[in-house]
């Protein structure tokens, strides 16, 4: 497990003026979890402010739904994250959180579901049975790599970030999908939630071992 802080910590503080607002429109990407949302009425407020800058510098927003009903109620996580969904081109979800969310429980009911409301790519994780991928080519089942799990601290975001990282090298989200797949699985495979990443050469290697040489 690890340990950070979210009540009083200076992140929990930030108000719409702290924002970097000329590094948010020169990004390639924004990219925010429901936990940044959640946190404080002040980082909210901070947050919807950031994704609201970004898209209308064009800027790709991202958003990882990562519901935790510990920090809001239901109701208002629905509201706040449903409400950001017009400015939001990526979204990763699960199903439990969208369970929750949208009361949908079917990964491609989930993916229709949010495709109707502006994000052009959604990603549904479903742990060992992959990864439901729903973008402008349709949809598919991105299967979960190999692995054998020691710590699971650090899978989602491993795999958001994974994701987002080889989507704005190659612009495929399929390719990009599946690598972010085999890096889940090398975090989970190890302690900690930053320690077990693996490099971009090894998840190129990975990724040559499962599938085969790239063509």
């Amino acid at each position: 497990f690890f340990t950070y802080y979210r009540a009083g910590s200076a992140a929990s503080l930030m108000r719409p003026d702290d924002l970097p607002a000329d590094a948010i429109r020169a990004a390639r990407c924004l990219h925010l979890s429901g936990i940044t949302l959640a946190v404080s009425p002040d980082l909210r407020r901070t947050s919807l402010a950031a994704i609201d800058l970004a898209a209308e510098a064009g800027v790709t927003v991202s958003l990882d739904t990562n519901l935790r009903l510990k920090l809001w109620d239901a109701e208002t996580a629905r509201r706040v994250i449903l409400g950001t969904l017009e400015r939001v081109r990526i979204v990763v979800t699960s199903i439990e959180d969208s369970l929750h969310l949208t009361g949908l429980g079917e990964p491609e009911a989930i993916g229709e579901f949010y495709r109707r409301r502006g994000p052009e790519i959604v990603l549904v994780t479903m742990g060992a049975q992959g990864c439901h991928l729903a973008g402008p080519a349709g949809v598919q089942t991105i299967p979960a790599a190999p692995a054998q799990p020691v710590d699971s601290t650090g899978a989602g975001d491993s795999f958001a970030g994974g994701f987002l990282a080889w989507w704005l090298q190659t612009g495929d989200p399929v390719l990009a999908a599946r690598r972010a797949a085999i890096i889940a699985a090398g975090t989970v495979s190890g302690l900690g939630a930053v320690a077990p990443i693996p490099r971009a050469a090894e998840v190129l290697a990975r990724e040559a071992e499962l599938y085969g040489p790239a063509g």
